[in-house]
């Protein structure tokens, strides 16, 4: 296998390694969702814990942080980090690996 051969099959791999960790907002429940998978229903967001959607009423956000670090080269591209995102409300704190 040449350079470029081996070179391209590690970008592919780094590919299927980011399509399987990206969160993925929808605006209808997911016919199969993931851990990544967010939606948004009326005023609630709800995510998929592994087993079953949770809810969390959008009512506002009381507390947000993030150890994910976020760059663009373009308008077009957004890459980031792996990391945690916290975002807290009047009923609960959400922690959400990225």
């Amino acid at each position: 296998m040449s350079l470029l051969e081996q070179q391209v099959a590690q970008i592919r791999r780094e590919m299927e390694l980011l399509k399987k960790n990206q969160v993925v907002i929808y605006d209808t429940a997911p016919k199969e969702p993931t851990k990544q998978s967010i939606w948004r229903e009326g005023s609630t967001v709800k995510w998929w814990d592994g087993k079953e959607w949770k809810a969390q009423s959008s009512g506002g956000i009381t507390d947000f942080s993030t150890s994910v670090v976020f760059s663009s080269s373009s308008r077009l591209n957004v890459t980031w980090s792996a990391g945690a995102m916290n975002i807290g409300t009047a009923t609960g704190l959400g922690t959400f690996a990225i």
